[in-house]
């Protein structure tokens, strides 16, 4: 690795402790958008590189998140809807004449 990008990864930990000392033993409260951007840059590092740095959340915690992202993506319930298509009005009208 470059010279440059060592000491920018180093600082960066150094930030991450600093600010896990400032948050004390409290619990960090993450929004859905937090989640999604943690859980995409944690599934390109994997598990090992995930134990290796201190994290907020655990490596499991992030790629559960990730899991259920994926699982969202291809979860087709939101398009559907209850029963059978509603008829177009001409459709209906034209039956029922013809039933009359």
């Amino acid at each position: 690795m470059n010279q440059r990008q060592l000491q920018v990864i180093d600082y960066l930990r150094e930030e991450n402790r600093v600010l896990r000392e400032q948050l004390g033993g409290r619990r960090l409260r993450l929004n859905d958008d937090q989640r999604r951007r943690l859980a995409a840059k944690a599934k390109g590092l994997g598990r090992k590189l995930l134990a290796e740095v201190p994290p907020f959340v655990t490596p499991e915690t992030l790629l559960a998140w990730h899991r259920k992202l994926i699982a969202q993506k291809y979860d087709g319930s939101g398009r559907r809807g209850p029963g059978r298509p509603h008829t177009a009005d001409q459709i209906e009208t034209l039956v029922i004449r013809m039933a009359e």
